[in-house]
């Protein structure tokens, strides 16, 4: 697979296995696969599309980096749970974690939509979101900012 460092499309019908020769890879811009983890993908620094399917009998937890990677334009998930973006960084440092380029994003289990996570994504046009959380009431998902104030 070496020959392969180029590579700038993937699609896999099968799972996808990451390995270290996987990382390489610095010039993937579109990736779609089925896969049971993923390592560190912002080392994928050109990513410009991310589809992950999924089996539903477990979600996949996506590390902090997915908000590292500020060439994702469209990022198509099943059964997947993103981090919390305001935990990214340290103070002073967080407005390197704001995804300009991002146009979807879609579909992410649980996502909270407070003011400061929906700054980190100001160009979104498709917004799919999953609530499997029965205990939780829609006001902790803060959906309310998704509504333009007038």
């Amino acid at each position: 697979m070496s020959n392969m460092r180029l590579l700038k499309v993937l699609h896999q019908q099968g799972t996808l296995e990451f390995s270290n020769e996987i990382a390489e890879w610095v010039d993937l811009r579109y990736l779609d696969c089925m896969s049971m983890h993923l390592p560190s993908i912002s080392k994928f620094r050109n990513l410009q599309t991310i589809i992950l399917r999924r089996d539903m009998r477990r979600p996949l937890y996506l590390s902090l980096d997915i908000w590292k990677m500020p060439q994702l334009r469209h990022v198509l998930l099943e059964y997947v749970i993103l981090p919390d973006p305001s935990s990214v960084g340290t103070e002073g440092d967080r407005s390197v974690f704001v995804l300009e380029n991002l146009q979807t994003l879609s579909l992410v289990m649980n996502f909270r939509c407070t003011e400061e996570d929906i700054k980190r994504i100001p160009n979104i046009k498709k917004l799919g979101i999953h609530y499997k959380d029965e205990e939780m009431d829609l006001e902790y998902h803060c959906l309310n900012n998704l509504v333009p104030s007038t």
